[in-house]
């Protein structure tokens, strides 16, 4: 038998191996469901009955959308629960997280909660991650785990496979995708009435800046890096230009609006 435990409560669930972890042999309702739920939203009482309606929190696709349903007609047809969490970078607004089978979106470098979206593998066998970038940022691509690791696809709206592998691990033992965003118009080159503002806590020098071109890269003024000084956070962009990726560096990118800069001391550069 598989065993979890919820609130101090045992729960078993049919299987071939006895383990108190997710184990890949379990069926029915396997997954991290009984043990990784630290995250789930109180008060609701998560039940075996509960838990087997979609509509409830935590969602999970089991094709019976208008009834609370007994657990052995859920899962008469087999099929196993799989899920996974998502997170981004702090991008401004910039929204990162899933259309399918459930829609649930984070933004600010939070984490979207794998219990937000589950699916059975025999209701439907992927689960489909969704990006949407806000001005002045681009969407790099989804990366495995964190903002350091395998870069596996440049594709916002991605759909992911149960049993396939991505980056080298399996679904089974993939607890995140990761969002990266890149701002696309921070290349010294593209800037004009540049002005040295501040330094960050780690000493990156923050500016001030227009743009040059301003039907392409917006009007107004502008406050953050140039991509030459933070190698660490930059990457080329197709055009030649180099993008920054904010979420690496301790400033943040903004437009400032009608502040009150008479009281920084600013250096024309």
């Amino acid at each position: 038998m598989y065993y979890g435990v919820v609130d101090g409560s045992n729960l078993c669930v049919r299987g071939n191996t006895s383990t108190t972890v997710n184990n890949t042999n379990a069926l029915g309702a396997y997954s991290g469901k009984w043990v990784q739920c630290g995250d789930w939203p109180q008060p609701n009482n998560f039940s075996v009955c509960r838990w087997s309606n979609e509509l409830d929190s935590p969602k999970v696709n089991t094709g019976m959308q208008t009834s609370n349903l007994s657990f052995n007609q859920d899962y008469r047809y087999g099929g196993r629960v799989f899920h996974f969490g998502m997170k981004g970078s702090n991008a401004g607004g910039s929204k990162y997280g899933f259309s399918s089978p459930f829609a649930s979106l984070g933004q600010g470098g939070g984490t979207v909660p794998a219990y937000t979206n589950n699916t059975l593998s025999s209701r439907q066998n992927f689960i489909t991650t969704t990006a949407t970038a806000v001005y002045g940022y681009s969407f790099l691509g989804y990366r495995l785990e964190s903002s350091s690791g395998t870069f596996l696809t440049p594709v916002a709206n991605a759909n992911w496979f149960f049993n396939s592998t991505y980056g080298g691990t399996n679904m089974a033992y993939i607890k995140y995708f990761f969002a990266s965003f890149f701002n696309v118009i921070s290349d010294r080159r593209l800037k004009e009435n540049i002005r040295l503002v501040g330094k960050s806590a780690s000493g990156i020098n923050i500016y001030t800046w227009n743009y040059k071109d301003v039907l392409k890269h917006g009007k107004g003024l502008f406050e953050g890096v140039m991509a030459q000084e933070v190698p660490q956070a930059s990457i080329q962009h197709p055009d030649g230009y180099l993008m920054v990726d904010y979420s690496k560096i301790d400033v943040t990118f903004k437009k400032v609006y009608g502040s009150n800069m008479g009281s920084r001391k600013c250096k024309t550069i």
